[in-house]
């Protein structure tokens, strides 16, 4: 983990730096039931089994903490969608596999550690400290990318505009998905299996492409 910020420092020696995994992967946790304003040190450094002191030799305080959250969720993110790019040529042969492969991409983003990736959605949204928004940025960078992984198969887009297709194709699929996903979205998807749910955004963005009606 890269550290580029004045809010925490990185250890260099091993058992430090398993201290500060315990602390980040505890905050982590306790986000599944609280937001991040509700936790207090105390109950961090308890649930991580160290210290206050262990905490404040790592982090100048909770918004460090955030900070060292949010770059690392970000830096393994990118690991996986780089990955993703490799495996494309191998793996994926049709627009409907890429459009499925993206949806479980895109899905396995937002269930990993649904408390935290709310909290960070949130603070980019809020907080005067762009670094937030900067690192929330890397998403939309990696768009162009994805863009031509898909443009590879315009063969088979029938939308009258592909390019157009593409991005708004995702950007439906995208904000559904996070919605879903991470707030339980309104009726009548909050009923519906989350399985079932990624089929269905699957399906529909495909259908798009294809410019066919559903079925």
């Amino acid at each position: 983990m890269e550290n580029n910020s004045p809010h925490y420092e990185t250890p260099q020696q091993q058992r430090s730096l398993e201290t500060m995994t315990r602390i980040l992967d505890a905050t982590a946790a306790l986000l599944e039931d609280k937001t991040f304003d509700e936790l207090t040190i105390n109950e961090i450094v308890g649930q991580a089994e160290c210290s206050v002191g262990a905490f404040y030799g790592r982090f100048k305080d909770k918004d460090g903490l955030l900070h060292a959250l949010d770059e690392r969720y970000f830096t393994e993110f990118g690991a996986r969608i780089e990955q993703f790019f490799r495996d494309f040529n191998q793996q994926l042969h049709s627009l409907e596999e890429l459009v499925q492969a993206t949806v479980q991409v895109v899905a396995n983003m937002h269930q990993h550690q649904r408390g935290l990736m709310r909290t960070l959605i949130l603070r980019a949204r809020t907080s005067s400290d762009d670094r937030f928004r900067q690192r929330e940025q890397l998403l939309l960078d990696l768009f162009p990318r994805y863009k031509s992984l898909m443009l590879a198969f315009s063969a088979e887009i029938n939308h009258p505009d592909p390019d157009k297709a593409v991005n708004f194709g995702f950007y439906q699929m995208f904000t559904s998905v996070r919605e879903r996903l991470l707030w339980g979205g309104a009726f009548p998807f909050s009923e519906v299996p989350e399985g079932e749910f990624l089929e269905e955004a699957a399906r529909g963005f495909y259908l798009y492409l294809k410019n066919l009606p559903g079925v």
